[in-house]
């Protein structure tokens, strides 16, 4: 690749930036970390006609790198709708890119199809593949159809390459979170008044119950917050979930011990957790402790077991100097799980193709 220039990348997705899910806030954060990084970044996303940047920066709470220009289509269905998408894929690269970068299958597949026509190809693996290439179509599209892998952990990479005998280039890149420096340092600052706990509801269900009738037995002070889908606060976006962190003792990030947590996921929360300057309680999963470490970025406990999770809060709420440790500590690790850390990386990775 010629490295005389800016790197052109185009990242194209098929998710709404304002859709309540992880990926478009995963697909945000890299195109946002690799603009930074140095790198001219084109983002193609879906949604209707009335989204601009201002909203999408409105939803995020902060401003996106200048040299990362984004162009919407509404591309979810089929005919005129998703002609026009494609067309606008198409016009977006014939318009300059060194590199495309999906983490769609059909798209990766599509482009493909066109050849030489396209730049260099790169398929982002974010999750077990359901088939391992046995009878999906898409999946072998994706997988053969690359000039390069990216996985957000080594296990699924290791997976994945092997099911699917990938010969071609593979970088191992993580979630990232997004640094404000100036937040967490209030965050950090109010930890010894703080009386709220962020997040419980990622339990869902009777567990959830059981978390609540656990902090029934909790000093009178500690708020149990419920938010995401039917709770009072709903599911928050980045900018108010950065409204609701200041007088928080910790935030949650719990999960279902199933195979793809366990084993090949990259766990969004833990990541941007870590530079907010609350502390963070999560499950006990490998792919949890890949981010953080029991005892100095975060609480660590078993999945599903509600007593365990309501003495690790407990124990913040009594001893707030640990509190402010390992938050501190997080803090301190957090420019290492940066967007921008992980947009230098990829951005290497592409100027290597």
């Amino acid at each position: 690749m010629d490295t005389g220039h800016r790197p052109r990348v185009l990242i194209v997705s098929r998710h709404d930036p304002l859709e309540p899910r992880p990926q478009p806030l995963q697909t945000l954060g890299a195109a946002d970390g690799l603009a930074a990084a140095g790198a001219q970044v084109t983002l193609l996303m879906d949604a209707p006609a009335h989204r601009d940047r201002n909203t999408v920066e409105a939803h995020l709470g902060r401003p996106l790198h200048p040299r990362l220009a984004l162009h919407f289509a509404e591309g979810k269905h089929p005919g005129v709708r998703g002609l026009r998408r494609r067309w606008a894929t198409v016009h977006l690269i014939s318009a300059g890119a060194d590199a495309v970068l999906s983490r769609d299958m059909r798209v990766t597949a599509q482009l493909a199809s066109l050849g030489c026509l396209v730049p260099p190809r790169i398929h982002e693996w974010h999750s077990l593949p359901t088939a391992l290439g046995q009878g999906d179509e898409g999946e072998v599209g994706a997988a053969h159809g690359a000039d390069a892998h990216l996985f957000v952990s080594e296990g699924l990479r290791d997976l994945v390459v092997g099911s699917f005998e990938i010969r071609v280039p593979s970088l191992v890149v993580g979630n990232g979170c997004s640094l404000d420096p100036g937040a967490a340092q209030r965050a950090l600052a109010g930890l010894e008044a703080a009386n709220r706990v962020l997040g419980a509801s990622l339990l869902r269900g009777p567990a959830d119950d059981a978390l609540a009738e656990q902090l029934n037995g909790l000093s009178a002070d500690i708020e149990l917050v419920r938010t995401g889908p039917g709770t009072e606060l709903g599911v928050l976006s980045p900018a108010e979930l950065a409204q609701a962190l200041p007088g928080c003792l910790c935030q949650l990030a719990l999960y279902r011990d199933d195979r793809n947590t366990r084993e090949f996921a990259s766990p969004l929360k833990v990541a941007g957790a870590l530079s907010t300057g609350v502390p963070l309680v999560a499950s006990d999963l490998p792919s949890v402790r890949a981010l953080v470490a029991d005892g100095e970025t975060a609480l660590l406990v078993p999945v599903g077991d509600a007593a365990a999770l309501a003495s690790a809060i407990d124990r913040l709420d009594r001893d707030r100097a640990l509190a402010h440790r390992l938050a501190g500590a997080a803090l301190e690790q957090a420019p290492e799980h940066s967007w921008q850390r992980r947009g230098e990386r990829l951005l290497a990775f592409v100027e290597a193709l």
